[in-house]
């Protein structure tokens, strides 16, 4: 799995898809064409912030939070979806709330 944290400990950007579970990030590019329109009709765009709840295995959909809403993404786009992980100490951090079922 990648590392999301340089030496210095800032954040490094990474796919959504590699994002560890339970981790919080910022949306920085969308793979262009029809995967993006489907994308950004399910709400993700550029500077938007998401949660992953889960990736399945041997190429499985992941799942993230975004909006409030729970959705699953096909483990090709979301490897194409590229995120920068937010550190626990920004400002945004806690801003992601999950619905309660």
């Amino acid at each position: 799995m990648a590392s999301c944290e340089d030496e210095m400990g800032k954040t490094q950007k990474t796919s959504l898809k590699d994002l560890e579970n339970g981790r919080k990030a910022r949306i920085v590019t969308l793979p262009s064409g029809e995967s993006r329109r489907r994308l950004e009709a399910l709400g993700l765009r550029e500077g938007k912030l998401v949660e992953k709840v889960s990736g399945m295995p041997f190429h499985g959909p992941v799942t993230i939070i975004v909006d409030g809403r729970q959705i699953a993404i096909g483990w090709r786009i979301s490897s194409r979806v590229e995120v920068e992980p937010l550190l626990e100490n920004d400002l945004h951090y806690d801003s992601l709330e999950k619905e309660e079922p």
